[in-house]
């Protein structure tokens, strides 16, 4: 699943508030007033970034470093957003043939195939997300399931398919091997955590 960072939406204007700072140094309540995040989710957003302890035992983060680093992040979240278009637009023209040769299947009295919703927010469902009945290790991708409903094995395999065309990145890294995680991944990694962290403190 890809989550929606809570100030993803406004990537291009924190940078933008970012270069027209002053200060070199950025502290941990500057990290949360440009960012919007709480305490915690700035200390482990700070980490990723080489954080040095002043003096008076503050941490801090170099500000060009992380103008850097946002804006890897910022053109990251653009690609994914047209990545998503293609993909929610291939779904689309998928969904219609599918339905189309459905109905001509039915009128010639030939369709008794299992029918099952998909959940609108699948299609932008990551590998991470995949039902605990389907495993993913290097060189093997493990799908189980009851013999006695082989259309809740077609649904599992359907759920796979659509995490491949959303996440095929982060498939190829589970099921291959010697493949090291780009630096983009290590980003959106971090931000994920900043945005469970977000979601954590809200339901509190």
């Amino acid at each position: 699943m890809q989550i929606k960072y809570s100030w993803a939406h406004r990537a291009h204007e924190i940078l933008q508030t970012l270069t027209s700072m002053d200060d070199m140094k950025l502290g941990r309540s500057e990290i949360e007033l440009v960012f919007g995040v709480r305490r915690r989710a700035a200390l482990r957003l700070m980490e990723k970034l080489n954080p040095k302890r002043t003096p008076g035992g503050e941490w801090e983060v170099d500000r060009i470093e992380l103008e850097e680093w946002l804006s890897r992040v910022a053109d990251e979240i653009g690609r994914e957003s047209s990545r998503s278009e293609i993909v929610r637009n291939a779904l689309s023209r998928a969904e219609m043939e599918k339905q189309q040769l459905r109905e001509e299947l039915k009128q010639r009295g030939l369709d008794n195939r299992p029918v099952w919703t998909v959940d609108p927010v699948s299609f932008t469902r990551g590998v991470r997300d995949l039902s605990p009945a389907i495993t993913l290790s290097p060189g093997t991708v493990t799908v189980c399931f009851s013999d006695r409903d082989p259309a809740s094995g077609a649904q599992l395999l359907h759920e796979l398919s659509l995490a491949m065309l959303s996440d095929w990145r982060g498939f190829c890294a589970r099921v291959g091997t010697g493949v090291e995680q780009s630096r983009e991944e290590t980003i959106e990694s971090v931000l994920i955590e900043l945005e469970l962290e977000r979601l954590g403190g809200s339901a509190k």
